[in-house]
């Protein structure tokens, strides 16, 4: 994923608003499951976009680890603590930088 911009963000959305939301929690749930081995790179794509590549191996890595381990994955699920606008690279575009803790 990008870096956070080190200048503050502009005035606009807060990133945690209901509007936009439900479009982390959609990409956490993709890379969830593609960690689970459920979901595909393209969902992936779908879902992160520029990041996508970085959601892969961040997953793949997982697995590697578990497999390494000879350790089973019951449950794997997200949760936001916080999220904040990182930078707006474009007027009809904004990168987001959150806080998560994953089980």
């Amino acid at each position: 994923m990008a870096l956070p911009s080190p200048s503050p963000s502009p005035p606009g959305p807060s990133a945690c608003e209901p509007a936009i939301r439900p479009l982390i929690e959609g990409a956490n749930h993709a890379q969830a499951d593609y960690i689970r081995g459920r979901g595909t790179a393209e969902a992936l794509a779908t879902a992160w976009g520029d990041a996508a590549l970085e959601a892969q191996r961040q997953g793949d890595r997982l697995r590697q680890a578990i497999r390494a381990l000879q350790g089973t994955m019951r449950e794997i699920e997200g949760r936001i603590v916080d999220c904040a606008v990182a930078a707006r690279p474009a007027p009809d575009r904004i990168e987001i930088q959150t806080h998560e803790t994953w089980i």
